[in-house]
């Protein structure tokens, strides 16, 4: 009687043990999902993808917009418009497809970021006087233009969000013109025209292009 006593209390015993053992450890697996919600909370934020930017220079002229996105971990894709049309300049407009490549994780985690920069454009010279003496006074001519270049250049981030930065680009491009072969210099005068203000610094048909802008990643 005695051992069949000890025996039952013995098994209640185990009993009470192994329905104690299951609240506790679901406790602390729940526990554990809770330490691992916080840890996913506190994971960096991702890199934004998209790219406005501006040239303040070129306001000196008209303007120069951008927008680049984020296709590939280092690589963006968009394009550029840019437009003159005060201030003494040849008047022009231009479309650019530009591709950049940037170096390391690019700016969105670095305070400076190199990259490379492949551009095509395509635009005209509009308005532009004509020293034809057949053609009637007051008429306007125009000048189509295609080309491509490379660069390089460099972002610096502004802000500790890594958003706003600033960045500069060198580049050499080529350009075919296809029309009026010869217009007024920058200065302006009836009395001189020649070719080379097409290959001006400032003219989007220069050889070589020097720019800083302002950068917003979003």
């Amino acid at each position: 009687m005695k051992s069949n006593l000890l025996r039952n209390l013995l098994l209640g015993s185990l009993a009470l043990i192994a329905f104690s053992a299951k609240p506790l450890q679901a406790q602390t697996t729940e526990g554990t999902r809770v330490v691992y919600t916080q840890a996913m909370e506190s994971a960096p934020i991702p890199s934004p993808s998209n790219m406005f930017y501006f040239k303040p220079l070129s306001l000196l002229y008209g303007a120069q917009l951008g927008y680049l996105r984020n296709v590939r971990e280092q690589v963006y894709i968009g394009s550029e418009f840019a437009l003159t049309a005060w201030n003494g300049a040849p008047k022009s407009i231009m479309a650019a497809p530009t591709l950049r490549y940037y170096f390391g994780q690019g700016p969105m985690a670095q305070t400076i970021a190199f990259f490379l920069s492949l551009k095509g454009q395509i635009g005209c010279y509009y308005d532009l006087p004509t020293k034809d003496s057949y053609t009637p006074e007051g008429n306007r001519s125009a000048a189509l233009f295609v080309g491509a270049g490379a660069g390089v250049g460099l972002h610096v981030a502004i802000d500790k969000a890594s958003r706003f930065h600033v960045f500069a680009e060198g580049a050499l491009r080529f350009s075919h013109i296809q029309g009026q072969e010869e217009m007024p210099s920058l200065e302006g005068s009836e009395n001189l025209s020649s070719t080379i203000t097409y290959y001006a610094m400032m003219s989007p048909t220069s050889p070589t292009e020097f720019t800083i802008g302002i950068s917003y990643l979003f």
